[in-house]
């Protein structure tokens, strides 16, 4: 503000005068404008500043504040008088605002003046009080004012730039169709039979990559088999595939900055991010920027220029255009990519799939696995400083999978916290802990896996998400024939099973088992849990499992000696866990429990299953039964109890 408002006597009187009337005369001219808001403000001030002037000696205060009003009202009134005699729908509620203040000035002013000035002599304290309320009234209203009209002239501007900048993409296109249609007429004009221009070689433009990462364990095996394969004396393409946060990234720049790569590709190192790029032509734009050619020809085989010397090219989260483009256009690009002499071609993307439109270098890497406990812990103690001994260390990587994003996130909470304390919290806020203040993919696990749940290859699959929420629900693993036997309507277990794969929300281990990470099990068990009526064929399935005969046989060392048993002792043991609380199937759950109450002590699920398959017997008031589950109890009490296997789902 060009004038500021006036509180002290350090203003020379003779200064303030001029201004006053400079400002006087101004409001005069204003207060004839056909505007009323101005008209209002200018009279408004005009009439202060008639009650002020007329003041003694004593009222110095109140002449300085009419002074000050004069003055700012002006300068406000003649900037926005001769922007525009017109006023934006946003100002016109501060102007009637400021108008209203000045009106309740006056009649302060007025109030104060017949008082008479023995009477305000009398208590001249209140007096200066009432100047400085009516001085600090005007200052907020002003300020408001001030700050609306600034935003408005802002925002006016950003309309003018954004009109410049539509029609320059205007005039943009139009050159473009102009060029197109010269490039159509001209090759019309030449013979058939003249062969194509080929382009000249060249080294592609310099461009900075992404540093490599500091804290890197665990993939020794990976990186070798990379460098295998970018490394070898003529192109081999890769891929490296696996789930959200494994560190697909991570291996891609450790390679590209490994010595060997840059003793053979030197400069010709590139990275680009497709995560930006859902559009296929913006996808091919940046590729085009990246070879220094026209946009959008980089797909035209004869615009890729050749190299006369090797390139490394890497498209990282190949995901994004791979779940949003044209799949047929977008396979194309690759196959004109991995198709250029001396060009090496390395995209990693999210899930088990790859493109078929390349040649991959065989053996594939296979999709990439959690860290090893070791790995896992170099890079928790790494991150976090924590001691590599610390007790509680081990349990909770485990928790987290050992997946390098959640152990990287877990780690930069124990800057913070013990290990102790994190599991504290694990059990009440699970993988939702696990972000760094922002729900970005790679800050938030959550974050992480609902990109994943969201992926077309996924939602293609309805059924996909219901059997995930099985699997989630179910601590052990189980096989595609385990689900199909549950007999669960509408349920196509194959294609759904086949589509969690391809996204890697599911592994596959040995003997056919499936197996859910804990961290995803846990963002499912929290966000996506299974429905009541979702339970009944599960609960069926089990009844059915404990009325095999040489379940009530089974030993010790025989129930060591089948881990596929003691897997689905454990499940059945949640499923009743949690359903032995309701009404449905309870006579038959019970007698189901009561069956093989030998193995659920042997593995260890006994100490909350017994109990509440007791309240329910008494729930039922079947006294047969209820004296039945006590016998069971009491004849169990001398074996040695073994840790709970079955965890709080609830």
């Amino acid at each position: 503000m060009p004038v500021a408002l006036v509180r002290g006597e350090g203003t020379s009187k003779s200064k303030g005068e001029v201004l006053s009337n400079v400002a006087l005369q101004g409001l005069r001219t204003i207060s004839n404008s056909q505007n009323g808001y101005f008209t209002g403000l200018a009279s408004a001030a005009l009439v202060i500043y008639g009650i002020t002037s007329g003041s003694k000696s004593t009222d110095k205060d109140a002449a300085l504040l009419g002074e000050n009003i004069v003055q700012l009202i002006w300068l406000l009134a003649d900037a926005v008088h001769n922007d525009n005699t017109c006023l934006a729908p946003g100002m016109t509620e501060h102007f009637e605002s400021m108008i209203f203040t000045l009106k309740n000035i006056i009649e302060s002013l007025r109030s104060r003046s017949r008082k008479g000035r023995f009477r305000r002599s009398l208590n001249i304290a209140e007096d200066q009080r009432s100047i400085t309320e009516l001085r600090d009234d005007f200052d907020r209203c002003f300020s408001v004012s001030k700050s609306k009209l600034i935003f408005s002239h802002l925002k006016q501007c950003q309309d003018l730039t954004t009109k410049a900048e539509c029609e320059e993409k205007v005039l943009l296109s139009e050159l473009d169709r102009s060029r197109m249609e010269m490039k159509q007429a001209a090759s019309k004009m030449k013979p058939s039979a003249k062969p194509r221009a080929i382009c000249k070689p060249r080294t592609l433009p310099f461009k900075p990559l992404p540093p490599s990462p500091k804290v890197f364990f665990g993939r020794s095996h990976f990186v070798d088999q990379l460098l295998a394969k970018v490394c070898d004396c003529v192109p081999r393409h890769a891929a490296i595939i696996g789930m959200g946060g494994i560190g697909k990234t991570s291996l891609a720049l450790h390679v590209l900055h490994h010595p060997e790569t840059v003793k053979i590709y030197g400069r010709n190192r590139f990275f680009l991010s497709c995560e930006p790029h859902q559009d296929l032509d913006m996808l091919s734009s940046a590729i085009a920027a990246i070879f220094g050619t026209p946009c959008g020809d980089v797909i035209e085989e004869m615009n890729i220029p050749r190299l006369d010397s090797r390139g490394l090219l890497v498209l990282d989260n190949f995901e994004t255009p791979w779940e949003h483009c044209d799949r047929q256009r977008l396979e194309d690009l690759l196959s004109a990519l991995s198709g250029r002499p001396n060009l090496t071609l390395l995209i990693t993307m999210r899930g088990s799939e790859r493109p078929n439109s390349v040649a991959w270098s065989r053996p594939c890497l296979q999709p990439l696995p959690p860290l090893s406990p070791e790995a896992a812990r170099q890079t928790f103690v790494s991150v976090s400083d924590t001691a590599i001994d610390d007790k509680d260390l081990d349990t909770l990587l485990a928790l987290v999978g050992h997946i390098p994003l959640a152990v990287t996130l877990m780690a930069n909470l124990a800057e913070y916290n013990s290990c102790a304390d994190l599991l504290q919290r694990w059990e009440g806020e699970k993988t939702s802990m696990l972000t760094k203040g922002y729900d970005g993919r790679l800050a938030s696990v959550d974050a992480s896996i609902k990109v994943t749940l969201s992926s077309k290859r996924l939602t293609s699959s309805p059924q996909a998400l219901e059997v995930l929420q099985i699997l989630s629900f179910l601590p052990e693993c189980v096989t595609s024939s385990h689900l199909r036997d549950m007999n669960i309507e509408h349920l196509h277990v194959p294609t759904a099973v086949s589509a969690l794969l391809k996204v890697t929300l599911l592994h596959c281990e040995g003997s056919g088992r499936l197996r859910v990470l804990s961290p995803i099990r846990q963002y499912i068990l929290r966000n996506h849990p299974l429905e009541v009526k979702q339970l009944i064929p599960l609960q069926q399935y089990f009844i059915k499992f404990t009325k095999q005969p040489e379940l009530s046989r089974l030993n010790k060392q025989q129930m060591h000696a089948s881990s596929a048993l003691r897997a689905q002792l454990i499940n059945a043991a949640t499923i009743f866990i949690t359903v032995l609380g309701g009404e449905s199937w309870l006579r038959e759950t019970i007698e189901g429990v009561l069956k093989v109450s030998n193995a659920m002590y042997l593995v260890g699920v006994s100490r909350r299953l017994f109990p509440l398959a007791l309240a329910a017997a008494r729930r039922l008031g079947d006294k047969q039964l209820e004296s039945e589950v006590t016998m069971t109890v009491a004849s169990h009490l001398w074996i040695p109890q073994t840790d709970e296997r079955v965890e709080d789902i609830s």
